[in-house]
């Protein structure tokens, strides 16, 4: 998960500290990360709520982040041709600051359709994470 946090805090400062309590707040603490992400949307089976997309015209995974500012994408799945030879700087999960590769991606998504430059990500939870960004419904 991506990027700019704009909800949550680090676990440092955590006043819910155990996991069970977390959840029930809707707030994720990490200790491998060492940060906490409010407004985490979870299946009942407490995983993280991942849905379907289309990108490029093909069916993709893609996880709604409303604490994140901008949209990060699998990059196996994107074609050369979209990679814009940009790199933009962005606060990671891992509560780091880090700079990332970017593409200009189609995504039609029930919160966002069109296009829209994207971080290139090598292992992300979902093919495309989809943040805070204008035209987002």
């Amino acid at each position: 998960m991506l990027l700019l946090w704009k909800k949550g805090h680090y676990i440092r400062d955590c006043r819910r500290r155990q996991a069970d309590l977390s959840r029930e707040a809707n707030v994720v603490c990490s200790q491998q990360y060492n940060c906490c992400i409010a407004d985490a949307k979870f299946n009942r089976d407490g995983r993280l709520h991942i849905e379907s997309a289309s990108l490029f015209g093909s069916k993709c995974s893609l996880l709604r982040d409303t604490g994140c500012n901008t949209v990060g994408v699998r990059r196996s799945l994107v074609p050369m041709s979209s990679i814009t030879g940009r790199r933009i700087k962005v606060n990671t999960f891992y509560c780091k600051n880090r700079a990332f590769d970017t593409a200009v991606i189609d995504i039609s998504s029930p919160y966002f359709s069109g296009r829209v430059e994207a971080c290139l990500l090598t292992n992300p939870v979902a093919d495309v994470i989809l943040g805070d960004i204008d035209g987002i419904i």
